[in-house]
């Protein structure tokens, strides 16, 4: 089958899900300069026009695949503060030759200050642990789930001394519902915020997605571009656009 076909097959289950209630399109909102950074996985859609040596970034979700976070460093200059508090991730960034624009936290984010726990991933050979346990797995240190160090946006950005930050990267598997909604409430000065929603995983759902797309969209974030498979979003702030519709089904 060729990359066209496939990709038309996804289009048609994508459609057929989202009739039945499991997914939903999301539309661009707003028309403004992108590229696309990183590898065909771990690779995302920004607005390059505000970014330089000065901004400030964070991204969430590190795994084992930091070439998004790299290509910024190169291209514009700037520092990424990466965070993960899951063991594979510190590990393997441990192992790693990395410039010193790349500065790594062994913490999360969540809308508390404390600690979470963490539930592996079903396979040896990934990567993404989650707040959110699979179906029918057990808990506790037999099972490989961890606790870790979890903290308020606000709180990160008070520990490293930010009053502001460029670009936020959220790839959290699940976690982004909660840490929208508090940062948001905490008015945070924000300017692109990247996500990765995982409703349809993990006993997340389409309304808490929907919900969080027009909570963006009421606090001044519009959607300037949508991956091809309808979950990573990248959000910009402004206030001089009309809203458009953010779901068809």
């Amino acid at each position: 089958m060729t990359a066209k076909w496939r990709s038309r097959l996804s289009t048609v289950k994508r459609l057929l899900k989202t009739c039945i209630g499991r997914d939903l399109f999301l539309g661009e909102q707003i028309a403004v300069r992108r590229e696309r950074h990183g590898s065909d996985y771990g690779g995302w859609w920004i607005h390059p026009d505000p970014l330089g040596p000065q901004s400030i970034v964070y991204s969430f979700g590190v795994g084992d695949d930091i070439t998004f976070d790299l290509r910024l460093i190169e291209k514009f200059g700037a520092c990424v503060d990466a965070f993960d508090p899951t063991p594979r991730s510190i590990a393997w960034v441990r192992a790693q030759n990395l410039p010193v624009q790349f500065r790594f936290h062994p913490i999360g984010v969540a809308d508390f200050d404390g600690e979470e726990e963490f539930h592996p991933p079903p396979r040896e050979n990934q990567m993404s642990y989650s707040i959110q346990a699979i179906h029918g797995a057990q808990s506790g240190s037999d099972s490989g789930t961890v606790h870790a160090s979890v903290r308020r946006l606000s709180s990160i950005m008070g520990m490293l001394g930010h009053d502001r930050i460029d670009l936020l990267k959220l790839n959290i598997e699940g976690a982004e519902y909660p840490v929208i909604r508090d940062l948001l409430a905490s008015r945070i000065q924000l300017q692109q915020i990247l996500v990765e929603f995982h409703h349809g995983h993990r006993g997340h759902t389409v309304r808490q997605t929907r919900d969080a797309v027009r909570s963006l969209n009421a606090a001044g974030y519009k959607i300037f571009c949508v991956s091809k498979n309808g979950r990573e979003c990248s959000f910009l702030k402004t206030a001089a656009v009309q809203s458009a519709d953010i779901t068809r089904r």
